[in-house]
């Protein structure tokens, strides 16, 4: 590779690495330790959650105890309450079922504006597992729903863990920021090329 290249990769390749937001838990309550709530197909659990910024979701967990592997479905919904409109679904297999653990789904790139959402965690088939309230951050406006279809239930003492994991969508200005400082790279090479012919 020629010299006057290095600076350019060298340059972005840094524009890359510090452009690019890393995700980061934006909620994050912490694990449960007081006895379960039952979590299955015959209860579901959600609680709500606040976006101050437009963010990319990259992960969503909850304080899962199981003792055998069983799948959950995982729901972001619009709004400050389960009766929403869904707006993402994902699936995950709690993989430690031996017990209670963070478990979720992960690499979602779900991009939302700012405002309030809802996440509910429901068990699949016939699976029963549970997630320990005792929460020591709960965030307070917390749900369930005994059957599939019927109504839920405000109860704000659940105190479930649930870990929300988001990176920040870059502002047009840090993004022309960003194209600014590459052309002036491209610029400095193609000169620093044609002055040395």
């Amino acid at each position: 590779m020629s010299l006057s290249l290095r600076p350019l990769v060298l340059g972005t390749a840094l524009a890359l690495a510090f452009g690019s937001a890393q995700a980061v838990f934006i909620v994050d309550t912490g694990p449960g330790s007081t006895p379960s709530w039952s979590l299955g197909p015959t209860q579901s659990l959600a609680a709500a959650f606040d976006l101050r910024e437009s963010m990319t979701i990259d992960s969503i967990e909850g304080w899962i105890e199981a003792f055998f592997v069983a799948t959950a479905r995982i729901e972001l919904i619009d709004g400050d309450s389960p009766t929403g409109k869904v707006l993402h679904t994902a699936q995950t297999v709690p993989s430690s079922g031996n017990g209670s653990a963070w478990e979720g789904a992960f690499g979602l790139g779900w991009t939302l504006p700012a405002g309030s959402y809802t996440v509910a965690f429901h068990g699949v088939g016939n699976n029963t597992f549970a997630m320990q309230g005792g929460a020591p951050r709960p965030l307070g406006a917390e749900w369930f729903q005994r059957g599939a279809g019927a109504n839920w239930n405000r109860f704000d003492g659940l105190n479930i863990g649930v870990r929300v994991a988001a990176a920040p969508i870059p502002e047009p200005a840090s993004v022309a920021l960003w194209a600014l400082g590459l052309g002036v790279l491209v610029s400095v090479s193609a000169r620093r090329r044609s002055s040395a012919r």
